[in-house]
């Protein structure tokens, strides 16, 4: 059953020849698979009429989550998300009009297929543009909100076209956000540095009597590990919840919610490295053990 599942996971022509009649969507498929391995294995084992959709918001995020990485000079990078920020806003609201862009054509596909609430899309862009231009966070809840933000919106949209209109759900996804995305900063701390950008709230670092210069040395200290520490314990505390919380999610939405995998296979290692952010080999998933745990979650129906 694992290696059939294994194989299922791995087969590009299964997605294409079963899911996806689109070129666009198909176009936001590939660069899921291309950036985001553990994200396009759980994108496959979706429920089918939710695969499109997962697709399409992934690649959004992996859009404008990239813009920093493409574009090296800060304002042009600006400029690219802002431009991102309105293309995205003018297709939900007028998707006949979309730009000739294959993952905003998408977008225009479900918003015109669905029913699909545009504003967890729109406030996700919102925080990015807001880390775009360099604000950084200056306490750990302006980072939870981030994380929350970025990780838990693309899950509402999917929730609310499931037409889920539990509180408690959207709770638990909100939980399950802030783990994710509190692991995937953490994750992408050594290419921040590398590019002298900071992740990590700057009141934490200055209260530990910790510069920008000290945080920039990549060197492992006490006082950062602390800090290292409190934010992946944060993480593990919301993981923990939402599976505690895990009978307030519809089952057929739990399959989204497989994204949790990859976080906590990175929460375990960095407590394995004694909570060095900067160890190398941390900075990208394991991906035999990832893609067996994201299988072995989907064959219980748990996350």
């Amino acid at each position: 059953m694992l290696r059939q599942g294994v194989a299922r996971l791995t087969s590009t022509s299964w997605a294409s020849r079963r899911c996806f009649s689109s070129n666009d969507v198909s176009h936001c498929v590939e660069m899921v698979k291309q950036r985001d391995r553990p994200s396009y294995q759980v994108g496959l084992l979706c429920a089918e009429d939710l695969r499109a959709p997962f697709f399409i918001l992934r690649a959004l995020y992996l859009e404008i989550a990239y813009i920093k990485d493409s574009v090296a000079d800060a304002n042009l990078a600006s400029m690219k998300m802002m431009w991102w920020k309105e293309s995205i806003s003018n297709t939900i609201k007028n998707p006949d009009s979309a730009l000739q862009q294959p993952s905003l054509r998408a977008l225009a596909e479900l918003v015109k297929s669905k029913s699909f609430r545009g504003r967890w899309i729109e406030r996700m862009a919102e925080a990015r543009l807001d880390d775009v231009q360099g604000n950084r966070f200056k306490s750990q809840q302006e980072m939870v909100d981030f994380c929350e933000t970025m990780h838990a919106s693309p899950l509402n949209a999917l929730a609310d076209m499931e037409g889920v209109t539990d509180k408690e759900t959207f709770k638990t996804l909100a939980y399950l956000g802030k783990s994710i995305g509190m692991a995937t900063l953490l994750r992408g701390t050594p290419f921040d540095v590398q590019k002298r950008e900071i992740h990590l709230p700057v009141y934490e670092l200055a209260e530990k009597g910790m510069t920008q210069e000290d945080f920039f040395r990549m060197e492992k200290t006490d006082k950062l590990t602390e800090i290292v520490f409190d934010c992946a314990n944060f993480a593990w505390g919301n993981l923990e919840e939402a599976r505690d919380r895990m009978s307030t999610v519809p089952k057929k939405l739990r399959g989204p919610c497989l994204q949790t995998v990859a976080a906590e296979d990175y929460l375990k290692r960095l407590e394995k490295f004694s909570f060095d952010v900067f160890e190398p080999s941390l900075i990208h998933p394991r991906p035999l053990p990832v893609q067996l745990r994201i299988l072995r979650h989907h064959l219980l129906g748990t996350y």
